[in-house]
């Protein structure tokens, strides 16, 4: 039995699997790697992986609060 466990947010995607995860293309989640833009990543030799949890936290550091506009007064 493997006493090392990892967490389902620790789990490793390919390019393509965190681009859909996103809702992007992998070339779009490539260039965006490439101009340091997009989420952290893994680099064993060539292979590239995203770990889950850092894709969430890369999506939610886009999340916006709401905004309430007033009614104006005539």
């Amino acid at each position: 039995m493997n006493d090392f466990m990892l967490s389902p947010d620790d789990r490793c995607l390919k390019t393509s699997e965190a681009a859909e995860f996103l809702g992007l293309s992998p070339k779009t989640l490539k260039s965006y790697r490439a101009d340091g833009l997009g989420p952290h990543f893994v680099k064993f030799g060539k292979m590239i992986r995203y770990r889950l949890s850092d894709v969430k936290h890369w999506r939610d550091s886009f999340l916006c609060a709401p905004v309430i506009k007033k009614k104006k007064k005539i």
